[in-house]
């Protein structure tokens, strides 16, 4: 099952004034708690005054903001309503300028250049949407990848094209790409940038292990140029699929007149646990990727609830099929009978 969320950005509006407008007391001086510096890089500093007060029914915890440069001149303040994994990071863009980006209250984030003051700040309509901890910015390809969390888990990334960092864009979240309803892994954490590759960590039976996703791949996510899609198969099948070096589906036997490629995890899941397990003792889910535009020919067909949903490929198209899969055929999870 997809998030699908409210992204409009409602900053300037009387809606988000109005959101606001409870928590302002919180800056009462008698709120005021400790103050803490912050050292940034290129001899920034910010100073931020905790604020933490009852305010009707809500204990609000906030912060106020102060930019200073190196030479101590003050050159931006703002205001938080909730202070939870806030976060500032001043990154060198490739246009050769420097922004500042910072948390706004939970759920928004801002950025600031730090030459012209020009400010851009983006609050979801949504009132409870993925948080900003952390950003990874990429000079070489401009994509800035955010570290953060659907209020306290899972942990994912998303990525979004920064290369004009006062527009807001598109974000794709790696969660939807790769585990579309958080079945396979609990946590996809970002690592480190490789070159142009992206290094992420995910969580799967409460162990981390690395996963690289290429530059191709994650810029075909951003442009909705692949599909991502899960097929449960036996070990037999796997074989065959490993012969062919993890890139086409084996021909169908004369009895299996179509190709049943699913639209999520989920319903990979438990086709392999009530199915496949049973039949063959093991099963194993695969994602794989295919051309957006070929598989807009085909229906998407629900056959149950609704994560129940799948295309059916006829078997004289599985080639055609095979040809149109963008990369690998990946192995994402293995289910076996635990009485074995």
């Amino acid at each position: 099952m997809s998030i699908k969320l409210d992204m409009t950005n409602i900053y300037g509006t009387t809606e988000y004034a109005a959101r606001r407008a409870y928590a302002e007391p919180v800056f009462a001086p008698e709120f005021k708690g400790e103050e803490e510096t912050v050292q940034l890089d290129f001899g920034y500093r910010l100073v931020q005054h905790a604020y933490s007060g009852q305010i009707g029914q809500y204990r609000i915890h906030a912060t106020e903001n102060f930019l200073f440069a190196e030479n101590g001149e003050e050159i931006y303040r703002w205001r938080n309503i909730d202070d939870d994994a806030e976060f500032a990071k001043i990154i060198a863009h490739q246009n050769g300028g420097a922004y500042l980006i910072f948390r706004v209250d939970l759920y928004g984030y801002g950025v600031l250049d730090l030459q012209t003051g020009q400010k851009f700040i983006h609050i979801p309509r949504e009132k409870e949407t993925f948080i900003w901890v952390d950003v990874n910015y990429n000079r070489t390809n401009n994509i800035l990848a955010v570290s953060g969390c659907y209020w306290a888990c899972p942990y994912s990334t998303v990525l979004l094209d920064f290369s004009d960092p006062m527009r807001q864009t598109e974000w794709i979240d790696l969660h939807e790409q790769l585990d579309s309803g958080f079945w396979l892994y609990d946590d996809i954490d970002f690592v480190r940038w490789d070159g142009e590759s992206l290094a992420v960590k995910y969580a799967q039976d409460d162990k981390y292990q690395e996963m690289i996703i290429g530059r191709e791949r994650y810029q075909n996510w951003m442009t909705h140029k692949t599909v991502t899609l899960f097929r449960p198969v036996n070990q037999a099948e796997l074989d065959l699929i490993a012969q062919a070096d993890y890139e086409a589906f084996p021909p169908r036997l004369p009895e299996q007149p179509i190709f049943y490629p699913v639209c999520n995890a989920a319903y990979a899941i438990e086709i392999a646990e009530k199915w496949n397990v049973p039949a063959y003792g093991m099963s194993f889910v695969l994602r794989f990727e295919v051309d957006a535009g070929y598989l807009s020919g085909f229906e998407i067909h629900r056959v149950g609830d609704r994560s129940h949903e799948e295309y059916w490929i006829p078997a004289e198209e599985l080639p055609d099929f095979n040809d149109h899969i963008r990369g690998k055929i990946e192995v994402a999870a293995k289910y076996e009978n635990k009485t074995n």
